[in-house]
């Protein structure tokens, strides 16, 4: 159970009743008593379709023991955007975003018949939070639930959980605001035993409890004395500390206790011990229930997203700890495989109304644990009941030991390969490794000797010897079918199906006829066809991805996935059982041999996916990599007939890809290698010791330097090298100064932004992928000329914002116009990054400026520009980190191409700059000029490579980075260095005077990721005294909902400013009045939520509108646009009741005196505006029209502060959705025609999504259309044009590449030259870009463009629906001095529109023209996407007739 955050939802009317009844049902238990110990599957989340499939292809052969399922019940709907709705229960029909209960019968069906049990995630402790309405569509109130409960089956008088120390308050309180179920009652146990006989009567064996904790033993014993037949119980009992009264001990008479202990041990050995301290590791250890009473997990939906466990972020080590889970004898394991996600809140991936898609293993939405662990459960379950013995550590994070005589296990966490001698316990022979790829040969002696890798493992157990057991050669009987399958494995099994009737799992054994081939011959009876699968009998298996292989009678032959029936002998000799003197003719045809390096990914085995030259492509995920090989690569052996290469790409089989960036690998004939993103083809064997390369390349030739400027430009010959030259280093030296190195990739480097007449000495060298380096080339020096002229400070181009659309873009990530201010930053390896040349820092104010045609071809007059204030941390790319908010980011600007110049330049093309700004918080290392927190820090022998060495006269610059090349640091250390910029002026071991900081420097428990005591003051926080509370906070947000969010941190890398105190209030305004100088356009506020509204509307906004009224009068002043983040993520109107969290809220003035001081000031609003709640808010009809008439909208009381629709942002998962709920918004908002609307984001995609929209191509054009004709300003994030990484997660951190999230680089897709002749018309492109701007998207949004600008009412309109029909139509009208313009719009759908004005209408789109003679006008539309607009011909206003012309979408 989570802390669930409250819902508050608007109830909604037509309730239904609800009864649960018991009856005989077709499904039956899997046995009849409560199943015994076995590997648990916890499936959470997935859909009952998937559960099917994968009991059936996965978890039974693999011989797991059951399948833990989620909550199957009817629940509170969030729409798909939580995950935690699911756990709020409204009633006990089987109405589920999982599926139906026909759905959820068939896979307990399906999970029985593969001999797995099924055990179902029950929640009785409680009901909901509020009131709303189910899945099921089913209304319900907090304390009423039509036909199942009433206020007197809850707890009362209600209150809230407190007191961990007193078992009534735990268990008879609610758990965060959700009504707690009297279970003391007999009535409610009687419903709740209802629930789960109608459970058990569809099959299901057991159940996990959920907050079995809140339910009082005595009530748990009671429920379950009710049951009519027996059934599993493992409870869900949080082990806290020991002064709580309720404890997990006191629930081991009703059943097992999910033991959290366990893994949150395993996190402290595996993450930042040593796993050494494993051993003995059990009830002395503090677990917290015996062995024969837990169920053990690494981790589960709760830890993963708390923190308190391992979990799938932590890559290989998270591997290694489901390994010894299985290995070591304590508990009852589940292995836990759950969705990804980058926001903790997120649900699944969902389709419309949130129902839960099908689990793709493949798609890296899902991590699909249970199938990376199937050789493992097959250890699990062979070596139950035996003793650990032969322990073996090397005292710190290699471990092995065996299992009795039956299977033996080492595990290597440290991060260096361990070979040595092994006492295994098994008996002679060779075995195949279930932990990884290879195998390993045992002595006589019981001895292994075995190289295992790092962050890798090796199990063996008896029975999985790689020895192929032979079969009896018999003559094929009449009516059978004899199946060759090519195979790598040593043993392969058939598992067949003959009229529905199969083999016992794992099937039959095969012969091993010829190399490379098995051979089974079945007989079929009188069939004709059966259905087949291939197994090793260690738990890896082909079932034709899910689909299994038909069959017919005679030969047939399995390759690859390919079936050939009435297929030849492929061993060459029609002998049953061919003589094993007899030498297998090799096949004939092209062959590529392929090794694939996993070890830096951290993968334990490798697919490959692959398409020969001219050929097809293999069925995803491809075919394993199974050939023997050594350890950290994969092998495969390719037929490749006569094609003379291939194209590949490589998976984890567990969802995680790597092809090349998306170009997929080029792979020729004869053995090739690839690792860590290198082909090197005719490679040696890499498991063949190669002598070392110590051959350095040749020294470039040809150094050339021009000077133009202050940008330099340097270029060279290119070097060769006996394997490959891989990069080059570029020294540059001013003077007697240290060089400076950089890196190349090309033989050419621009060197920007040096001193202006200044003389540079530059040297070139080659190196290669062993690391040798050329000599440097001769010294060649050029002078530098005058740097240019400072670029004149802009003015704001002025003009309604409503005119504008917006296209929004990450500067860093966008284009990049200059490679030498490109920075990786410290995080470039660790990330990805580096192995993909893609520097996080990589695009640039040059780019953008180079791209400002794109931009106007697409038709945008806007450009939304992410922070350019100079960032500080580990991974600012995106500009949020602000440390000197007076100075921009000097990675971003070039001479000749600064801030200021992208202003002038995008102006010149009538495009606006709207900056991005941060008003909440600084980077975690504080504000320069403000406050800059001293830290402790030490350069000894763990953390030199973290501190600078301390140099007066250096300062804090992010493009000089450390090169790596430390001499006192070890390779290791260097690596770690590498790319960090200049902390000297941060860190202090010494306590400095005046420190607040407490316990300066004293080491503390905790260790960092890399294993090294972290000590106090050593990072900051806003509870360790380091930062002055007059000027930070002081606490972390514990309420989202709460003032808390308005007055803590947020986030440890975002310290939070006092925003009410003076001093903070003068740097951030004087501050961005330097921007406004520049001539920036607007404001885009983030985190705007994260201040008072009083502050904003006293302070902050005041001082914006006084200063451009100072700078360049009202009028500029009054088309300034100021849009906030308000982040509300959820879909109700007011955030979850809470005004203060509400987005509109915040576009309103004050409508109350308060106290002068700010800080008592946000307090009293706080407190006043909630209390008055959201049904005493002001409303407002400034959107809507008067019937057909425009009204002058009334602004008197406004703020100053516009705001993103948050509401429709997150119902953009279908268009009608967020129209209807932008409509619902609108009267509580000062005037949303000004409100700016999008779909997704560099945060989120719609309903809190952590994935890029991929909704599909219609769905995009449906939602463009509506929100270039209704009201508000459309908003575009990069890339959405071409659905630019579609379905990718939105952010990673630094735990991933960038090219594989939302936030990849878009420069490849618009290389090459683009004119644009006005906005929305591009008269001339080419390279890649003209392939951009010929995507479908494209197109529509440039004529979308042309339309909205043409038509004055779809910009700046008032709207109405009423006397309209259909499903997304309104008429919008705009009138202002002599313009008039009155539009009839409609999308997608038919429409009719009553007592409109009569007369001559002309629609946009088609140029149809109707006259209305009696009020009336009906419009026949066809077309997802598709629109009309129809706009009434008036005098001096005529209607503009048919706007551009027909694309894919508007016709």
């Amino acid at each position: 159970m989570r802390v669930y955050k409250s819902i508050v939802a608007v109830a909604l009317g037509g309730l239904a009743s609800t009864v649960i009844t018991v009856s005989a049902m077709s499904g039956t238990p899997a046995s009849a008593a409560p199943p015994t110990p076995g590997v648990i599957a916890n499936l959470w989340n997935w859909n009952w379709k998937s559960v099917a499939t994968e009991c059936t292809t996965v978890l039974g052969p693999a011989g797991y023991a059951a399948v833990q399922v989620a909550p199957p019940q009817d629940s509170m709907t969030q729409g798909g955007s939580v995950w935690w709705d699911v756990y709020q229960p409204a009633r006990y029909e089987l109405t589920s975003k999982f599926g139906n209960e026909a759905a959820f019968r068939s896979m307990v069906d399906a999970c029985h018949a593969a001999g797995v049990k099924v055990q179902v995630d029950a929640v009785i402790n409680h009901m909901t939070g509020m009131g709303s309405t189910s899945y099921g569509g089913y209304a319900f109130g907090k304390y009423n639930y039509p036909g199942l409960y009433t206020a007197s089956d809850f707890h009362t008088p209600t209150c809230a959980i407190g007191n961990y120390g007193d078992a009534s308050n735990v268990q008879n309180c609610e758990l965060v605001g959700l009504s707690d179920l009297n279970t003391g009652s007999d009535a409610v146990r009687t419903k709740i035993a209802g629930y789960l006989d109608k459970l058990t009567g569809l099959g299901v064996d057991g159940f996990r409890i959920d907050a079995a904790k809140h339910i009082s033993p005595a009530d748990l014993a009671a429920i379950k004395a009710k049951l009519t037949g027996p059934a599993y119980f493992h409870q869900e009992v949080i082990a806290g500390g020991s002064g709580e009264a309720v404890q997990p001990s006191q629930y081991t008479g009703i059943g097992d206790v999910d033991e959290f202990v366990y893994g949150r041990r395993l996190r402290e050995h595996f993450l930042s011990g040593q796993i050494k301290n494993l051993n003995g590791f059990g009830e002395s250890s503090g677990l917290s229930v015996p062995s024969d009473k837990a169920v053990v997990f690494v981790a589960n939906h709760d830890t993963e997203r708390g923190g308190s466990t391992l979990s799938y972020k932590d890559g290989g080590t998270y591997r290694l700890a489901n390994v010894f889970m299985l290995a070591w004898p304590f508990g009852t394991p589940s292995v836990y495989s759950g969705f990804t996600f980058g926001n903790p809140e997120a649900g699944p991936p969902s389709s419309g109304g949130g129902l839960v898609t099908d689990t793709d293993c493949s798609n890296g939405q899902w991590n699909c644990l249970d199938r990376e662990m199937s050789g493992m459960v097959g250890f699990h379950n062979a070596v139950r009941g035996t003793a650990v013995a032969n322990w073996t550590d090397d005292g710190n994070n290699l471990i092995a030991f065996s299992r009795g005589a039956k299977g033996w296990v080492a595990i290597n966490n440290g991060t260096t390969a361990v070979s040595r001698s092994f006492t295994t316990g098994l008996p002679a022979g060779t075995y195949q490794n279930l932990a990884g790829s290879g195998s390993v040969s045992v002595n006589a002696s019981g001895v292994a000797t075995v190289s295992v890798a790092a962050k890798s493992a090796v199990a063996i157990r008896a029975g999985a010897s790689s020895t192929p057991s032979p079969s009896p050669t018999t003559p094929p009987p009449t009516g059978t079918a004899t199946v060759y399958y090519k195979t790598t494995w040593t043993t392969a099994n058939i598992h067949y199906g003959i009229n529905g009737t199969w083999t016992t799992v794992p099937g039959v054994p095969m012969d091993a006829p010829c190399a490379g081939w098995k051979k089974k011959t079945v007989d079929l009876g009188g069939a004709a066809t059966f259905q087949v699968t291939f197994n090793n009998g260690s738990g890896t298996w082909d079932n034709n991805n899910g689909r299994d292989y038909t069959l017919g009678t005679g030969v047939s032959t399995v390759q690859n996935g390919v079936v050939t029936g009435n297929a030849a002998d492929p061993c060459g000799t029609g002998s049953p059982s061919p003589s094993p003197s007899v030498s297998p003719t090799p096949t004939a045809g092209n062959t590529a041999t392929v090794f694939y390096y996993k070890k830096t990914r951290g993968w334990a085995s490798a697919n490959i996916h692959y398409q020969p030259t001219g050929g097809s492509w293999t069925t995803v995920p491809g075919v394993p990599m199974n050939e023997t090989t050594c350890a950290d690569w994969a092998k495969k052996t390719i037929a490749l007939g006569s094609a003379g290469g291939l194209k590949a790409a490589f998976n984890n089989g567990s969802g995680t890809w790597d092809n090349n960036n998306g170009a997929d690998y080029a792979i020729g004939l004869g053995t090739t290698t690839v690792k860590d993103g290198v082909v090197r083809a005719n490679a040696p064997e890499p498991c063949v010791p190669e002598p070392p390369d110590t051959t350095p390349p040749t020294v470039p030739t040809g150094l050339t330097t021009t000077a133009s400027g202050t940008t330099v430009r340097v270029a060279w010959n290119a070097s060769t090298d006996n394997v490959g030259v891989t990069g080059y280093e570029i020294s540059r030296v001013t003077g007697t100064g240290a060089p400076l190195v950089r890196a190349a990739g090309a033989t050419t480097y621009n060197d920007s932004g040096l001193d202006a007449q200044t003389t540079y000495a530059y040297q070139v060298r080659a190196l290669d992928a062993a690391g040798n380096r050329s000599a440097y080339t001769t010294a060649v020096s050029v002078r530098t000329g005058d740097a240019p002229p400072p670029p004149t400070q802009g003015t704001p181009l002025g003009g309604d914002p409503r005119d504008d659309t917006i296209y929004f873009v990450m500067t860093a990530r966008f284009y990049d116009g200059d490679t030498s201010n490109n920075r990786g930053g410290s995080q470039n390896i660790r990330s990805g990054n580096a192995a993909n040349n893609d520097p996080m820092f990589r695009g640039d104010f040059k780019g953008l400026i180079d791209k400002l045609d794109y931009i106007k071809g697409l038709g945008f007059s806007a450009i939304w520009i992410t922070p350019v204030i100079l960032n500080r941390s580990d991974y600012d790319f995106h500009g949020y980190h602000g440390w000197d908010f007076y100075r921009v980011d000097t990675r971003l600007e070039t001479p000749g191409a600064g801030y200021q110049d992208l202003i002038n330049k995008a102006h010149a093309k009538g495009i606006k700059i709207f900056q991005d700004v941060v008003y909440n918080h600084s980077s975690r290392w504080g504000a320069k000029g403000l406050y800059v927190p001293p830290v402790y820090g030490v350069r000894d022998e763990q953390w030199k490579w973290l501190y600078s060495r301390k140099d007066p006269s250096a300062a804090y610059d992010p493009m000089v980075e450390h090169q790596g090349n430390d001499p006192d640091m070890t390779p290791a250390q260097n690596e770690m260095a590498k790319g960090r910029p200049y902390n000297g002026d941060l860190w202090s071991t010494e306590e400095p005077t005046g420190n607040t900081c407490r316990s300066w420097g004293t080491p503390t428990q905790y260790f960092s990721p890399e294993g090294y005591r972290i000590y106090n003051c050593q990072w900051p926080s806003p509870t360790s005294g380091m930062f002055p509370s007059a000027l930070y906070h002081q606490c972390w947000i514990g309420n989202w909902e709460g003032e808390d969010s308005r007055s803590c941190w947020l986030h440890e890398d975002l310290a939070d400013f006092n925003t009410e105190n003076a001093q903070v209030q003068k740097y951030l305004i004087d501050a961005y009045n330097r921007y406004i100088d520049m001539g920036v356009d607007g404001f885009r506020v983030d985190t705007a939520v994260h201040v008072p509204r009083v502050t904003w509307n006293r302070r902050f906004l005041p001082a914006i509108y006084d200063h451009i009224t100072q700078k360049f009068g009202a009028g500029k002043a009054k088309d300034f646009y100021i849009f906030g983040e308000v982040a509300a993520f959820v879909n109700d109107k007011w955030n979850r009741g809470s005004v203060n969290h509400s987005a509109q809220f915040y576009t309103w003035k004050e409508r109350k005196d308060y106290s002068a001081d700010d800080v008592a000031a946000a307090l009293e609003q706080y407190d006043y505006e909630e209390q008055l709640g959201p049904g005493n808010q002001p409303t407002s009809t400034n959107a809507f029209l008067n019937g057909n008439a425009y009204h002058a909208p009334d602004h008197a009381k406004f703020s100053g502060m516009n705001i993103i629709d948050m509401r429709m942002h997150m119902n953009f998962s279908d268009a009608q959705n967020a129209f209807n709920n932008g409509k619902d918004s609108d009267d509580s908002t000062n005037d949303a025609t000004y409100n700016a609307v999008y779909v997704d984001s560099h945060d989120y995609g719609p309903n809190k999504s952590g994935f890029r929209y991929t909704g599909g191509t219609d769905a995009w054009a449906e939602n463009m259309s509506l929100m270039w004709t209704f009201r508000g300003i459309p908003t575009l994030y990069y890339g959405s044009e071409i659905e630019f990484q579609k379905g990718k997660p939105v952010d990673c951190g630094p735990t991933c590449p960038l090219a594989t999230t939302g936030r990849a680089y878009y420069g490849d897709k618009i290389e090459g030259s683009v004119t644009a002749s006005d906005f929305g018309v591009v008269s001339s492109a080419s390279g890649p870009v003209a392939t951009t701007l010929s995507q479908p998207l494209v197109k529509h949004v440039q004529r979308l463009n042309q339309i909205r600008r043409a038509i004055p009412a779809l910009r700046k309109g008032q709207y109405a629906t009423q006397g309209v029909t259909g499903q997304m139509a309104y008429k919008r009208r705009f009138t202002e001095g002599s313009v008039d313009s009155f539009v009839l719009v409609t999308i997608s759908g038919n429409a009719t529109f009553t007592g409109i004005p009569n007369g001559r209408y002309v629609d946009a789109v088609t140029g149809d023209s109707r006259t209305v003679t009696d009020g009336t006008l009906s419009i026949s539309l066809t077309g997802k996407g598709n629109m009309r607009a129809y706009v009434l011909d008036l005098p001096g206003n005529p209607a503009p007739g048919r706007i551009g012309a027909d694309g894919p979408y508007l016709k």
